[in-house]
C-alpha cells in the first residue's frame, strides 16, 4: 500500500517534507487525519483481537508496548524523521526485540531489566539512524 498507491506516496512525501508536499498540492492536514484515523482503527482492531485471544487484559499490562513498537520500526530501517522505511524492514525489525525479550526470559532476567535492554537497543538504533542520516546528507 505504501509503495504502490497514491495514499502511500503522499504519506512518504509528507513524512519526508510536509511543507514540500503542501507546495506540490497535497492536502497535508486532510491526509494526516486519514493516516491517524487508520492508525487508530488498526490499533482498536488489534486490541479487540488481543482481548478475544486472551479473554482479559489490563492497561498496566501494556505500558511498554509503544517502546517495543518504536524499537522495531527503527530497527527495521524507518527513519524517525520520516520519508524512509518499508513494511518488510518493519517485519524484520519486529523480530529483533521479540527474540531479545524471549532470550532474556529464558535466561531468567527480571522484567525491569528486559525493558532496560529494549531501551538500550532503541537508543542504539536511533543513534545509528542519526549517523546514517548525517553521512547521507554529507555525501
Amino acid at each position: 500500500m505504501l509503495a504502490y498507491t497514491r495514499f502511500g506516496r503522499y504519506t512518504y512525501a509528507i513524512g519526508s517534507n510536509a511543507e514540500g508536499a503542501r507546495r506540490v498540492g497535497i492536502a497535508v492536514d486532510r491526509h494526516l487525519v486519514l493516516v491517524y484515523a487508520l492508525a487508530g482503527l488498526l490499533a482498536g482492531l488489534g486490541s479487540v483481537m488481543w482481548l478475544a485471544y486472551f479473554g482479559t487484559t489490563s492497561i498496566a499490562g501494556h505500558s511498554t508496548d509503544n517502546l517495543k513498537v518504536i524499537t522495531a520500526v527503527v530497527l527495521g530501517g524507518a527513519s524517525l524523521f520520516g520519508g524512509r522505511g518499508s513494511v518488510l524492514g518493519t517485519v524484520i525489525g519486529v523480530f529483533i526485540p521479540a527474540v531479545l525479550t524471549t532470550g532474556l526470559i529464558i535466561i531468567g532476567v527480571q522484567q525491569y531489566w528486559q525493558d532496560v535492554a529494549i531501551g538500550v537497543v532503541l537508543v542504539l538504533a536511533v543513534y545509528l539512524d542519526q549517523f546514517r542520516r548525517r553521512s547521507r546528507d554529507r555525501g
